[in-house]
């Protein structure tokens, strides 16, 4: 395996310009391929996507989320996140918004407006419409006031953010917080390596290799890997190629060996294996609850 060229470990912090008086915007149908156009970055404003076209994954924190055509992707203030296409291009609606001063000059509950919340293990990070179906309407009718922009769209903009606050609070079921600065500084050493991995997880990826491109040791690499994402790379590397393949299994009318040789598995037993272990299920069962043919 070839190194990419040396990069600088930066990650983008990236400010979102708001009216303070309706601190929220819309930026509709952007798109992005399987060629890198992002890299690692954290926003500070809360954001909200309408994915319209495509499949891939999102990593969220130490996540990896899959997301398809009619997903909602929630990623708060704190937490470093890119995206991954696994199609020729992907497209979302993205919203970014200050929760407190949306909803607090109008007397809501403080609470309502912390997003600690979204942190937590537990948090999904991505909704899906057949599971979340009040999320992803709520968060679309919020798209729809915000770019039609007809007479009172601020008020009833306003108000769904706190209809989708209060769902977002009742389905969470442990609290999270901020990310310490400690692993904001792993993050900053492992993103030449992370974004490596994003774009070639279908070739062979060697922790040596990754190592360097980080300026560690293998050792330490691996050390600051597992306490930034909870893993080895290996566990990542296979977790990604898996979260990548069930994007391919429910959007795609691709047999199950084609999506495996696809996402980097040699041999679709290996697949069968690693997808089990890790979604729970064997990737044909998968394939069917999605489709509804499990209940």
């Amino acid at each position: 395996m070839q190194s990419s060229p040396q990069q600088q470990p930066v990650v983008y912090r990236t400010t979102v310009a708001l009216d303070p008086r309706f601190p929220i915007s819309v930026e509709p149908h952007m798109r992005f391929g399987r060629i890198p156009v992002m890299h690692l970055h954290v926003h500070d404003t809360l954001e909200i996507g309408c994915c319209h076209q495509g499949n891939g994954v999102y990593l969220v924190g130490g996540k990896l989320l899959a997301y398809r055509p009619g997903s909602v992707v929630i990623v708060n203030g704190t937490q470093m996140h890119l995206p991954c296409s696994s199609s020729e291009a992907s497209e979302f609606t993205w919203v970014n918004c200050d929760p407190a001063g949306m909803l607090l000059p109008q007397g809501n509950d403080p609470a309502l407006a912390d997003m600690a919340f979204m942190c937590a293990d537990t948090f999904p990070g991505v909704f899906e419409p057949d599971v979340y179906p009040r999320v992803c309407s709520l968060a679309g009718d919020l798209v729809t006031e915000l770019s039609a922009v007809r007479e009172g769209y601020q008020a009833t903009a306003r108000a769904l953010m706190v209809l989708l606050l209060t769902e977002l609070h009742r389905l969470s079921r442990g609290q999270g917080g901020p990310l310490p600065a400690a692993e904001a500084d792993d993050w900053t050493r492992l993103m030449p390596a992370l974004t490596h991995m994003r774009e070639h997880y279908r070739e062979a990826v060697r922790v040596p290799a990754l190592a360097r491109m980080s300026a560690m040791s293998a050792t330490n690499f691996c050390r600051v890997f597992r306490r930034a994402l909870g893993s080895s790379p290996q566990e990542y590397l296979c977790r990604l190629r898996i979260t990548m393949a069930t994007a391919g299994l429910g959007s795609s009318g691709k047999g199950i060996a084609q999506v495996a040789y696809d996402n980097g598995f040699n041999t679709l037993s290996c697949f069968n294996r690693l997808f089990r272990r890790i979604m729970g299920m064997s990737p044909r069962q998968w394939r069917k609850q999605r489709s509804g043919g499990l209940r």
